[in-house]
């Protein structure tokens, strides 16, 4: 087993744990529906933890052919445990009794999960910059279109933490899951 195997086998696991988080939440709250006060927001934000964690997935693949040194492992490590709590954050635990609020727990936590996605969005444009750098052979063209996906997720998520307007919160749901899902599909093409 080459390097790149062995270290994307460990990145593998986290990102298999972080699925599990959310995929265990939202089988709980469909178990429980009949307690739940379902939220589109939320719902937009968990969805998007789940094509954000394949995409980036996925994309380890592009990384087989770069040199993984030292300094490519550790932001790729790195990157993978916040998207661990990314998910992590974005799943609610259900409670043994009472009602589950899901814009009564985005209300409270969207703070937490969208400040993981904003340190999640910054490391890609590290991630990003990085292997450009490390590719050498392109131009600032190439590295600018590498940033064309991130900026504006990382704008909108910004914006999402910081607006009061429930409208404006669901807006912001909806960009940053089709930029996301946008890009995902890309990356398979």
């Amino acid at each position: 087993m080459d390097f790149f195997s062995h270290f994307t086998l460990l990145l593998s696991f986290v990102f298999a744990l972080a699925l599990a988080h959310v995929l265990s939440s939202g089988t709980d709250l469909v178990r429980e529906r009949e307690r739940v006060h379902f939220s589109w927001t939320h719902s937009l934000w968990m969805a998007t933890a789940v094509i954000a964690l394949f995409g980036n997935w996925m994309a380890l693949w592009n990384h087989r052919n770069l040199k993984l040194d030292i300094a490519s492992s550790a932001i790729q490590f790195l990157f993978t445990i916040v998207q661990y709590f990314t998910c992590s954050i974005v799943s609610p635990r259900v409670p043994e009794g009472g009602p589950i609020d899901l814009w009564q727990y985005h209300e409270r936590h969207k703070r937490q999960y969208l400040t993981a996605f904003l340190v999640l969005g910054l490391f890609a444009v590290g991630q990003n910059t990085y292997s450009w750098w490390q590719m050498g052979a392109h131009g600032p063209g190439h590295y600018l279109f590498s940033q064309l996906n991130v900026v504006p997720v990382i704008i909108c998520v910004v914006c999402a933490m910081f607006v009061r307007r429930v409208w404006l919160q669901f807006s912001c749901a909806v960009a940053v899951v089709s930029m996301i899902a946008y890009s995902t599909l890309m990356q398979t093409i």
